[in-house]
């Protein structure tokens, strides 16, 4: 069943703009109506969100197309689009509901997204997910922590063009020490395909992609449209941490000890332990790794002092 696609729902939203929900029976009820899945692997575990709108589990599907599994899941999530709400849940989690009319189908998915990788990232096994960008060198990986609107996406594009592998732009996973791959696709905003094509660098192959669509707000970018390749590095072991804190003209670090690191990570981070158990998993990961506070100036530059710190480590 499709969505109207009004006008005045806003262009960029947040998870927080949803409305916990009371069950009541509304899961039995509206679950049937999930006809849409879309598998996927989240640091190898099978995993599955069901749609009734057909438009929103192909956006959904775009997403994670990298990542596409026809495993038997082990957690489900679902979302309901209905023509004055929406609702949203995951596993045998609280119901999130969207009580503001009809939602275009790409909200529905960001949405769903929101619900979902909250409640599956928590809720596996020996697993830090970490609201950040993250890369490698091939030898040693890095992650970039900030806010939705740091420039950790902008950043890490950057990255690629200084020879340095990509992860995710959106999560850091850690396992073991190690980062693991998470090729969600990529959401490039206009301010930063600006900055990006704007910036002098070495040929890569984003120059392409950026000549075709600077200028524009582009969602679900894939690694093979992007970096003209649908493969990411190996696991490799975390070794520098860098968390955004300001934008000047010109980049700089400000080494940092890990307890200060985890007041920058903990608030975002998601794993399956809580309270001081959390904060001792956490730290206990940042430990022995290099810290920074990061200020970014133009990408390459930026990039380019991220390469170099992560090549000492």
């Amino acid at each position: 069943m499709n969505q109207a696609r009004p006008d005045e729902t806003p262009r960029f939203v947040d998870a927080s703009m949803l409305r916990q929900s009371d069950d009541d029976g509304l899961r039995a009820e509206l679950a049937p109506l999930a006809v849409h899945p879309v598998g996927f692997t989240i640091a190898g575990v099978p995993v599955e969100v069901r749609f009734n709108v057909a438009g929103a589990a192909d956006i959904y599907r775009r997403r994670y197309r990298h990542m596409l599994s026809e495993q038997a899941p082990a957690m489900t999530a679902c979302a309901v689009a209905r023509s004055s709400d929406a609702v949203f849940w995951a596993c045998d989690g609280p119901l999130y509901s969207w009580d503001e009319g009809p939602v275009p189908d790409r909200i529905v998915a960001f949405f769903a997204d929101a619900v979902a990788t909250t409640t599956f990232l928590q809720s596996i096994d020996d697993l830090i997910a970490l609201h950040a960008a993250a890369v490698t060198n091939g030898r040693s990986a890095a992650f970039i922590a900030g806010v939705s609107t740091a420039g950790k996406s902008t950043t890490a594009i950057a990255c690629f063009r200084r020879g340095l592998q990509l992860y995710s732009d959106e999560f850091c996973l850690v396992r073991a020490g190690a980062v693991l791959p998470h090729p969600r696709a990529i959401s490039v905003r206009r301010e930063g395909s600006e900055l990006l094509f704007a910036d002098a660098t070495p040929p890569s192959p984003v120059d392409a992609w950026l000549r075709a669509n600077r200028g524009h707000d582009r969602e679900n970018v894939g690694f093979d449209e992007l970096f003209g390749t649908a493969t990411w590095p190996q696991p490799r072991p975390l070794r520098v941490a860098f968390a955004a804190v300001a934008k000047e003209r010109a980049p700089s670090v400000r080494s940092i000890a890990p307890a200060q690191m985890l007041a920058h990570t903990m608030p975002s981070a998601r794993l399956k332990t809580r309270g001081l158990e959390a904060v001792a998993a956490l730290l206990a990961v940042l430990q022995p790794l290099t810290c920074y506070e990061l200020t970014l100036g133009p990408p390459d530059a930026t990039a380019e002092i991220i390469a170099q710190i992560l090549g000492a480590n």
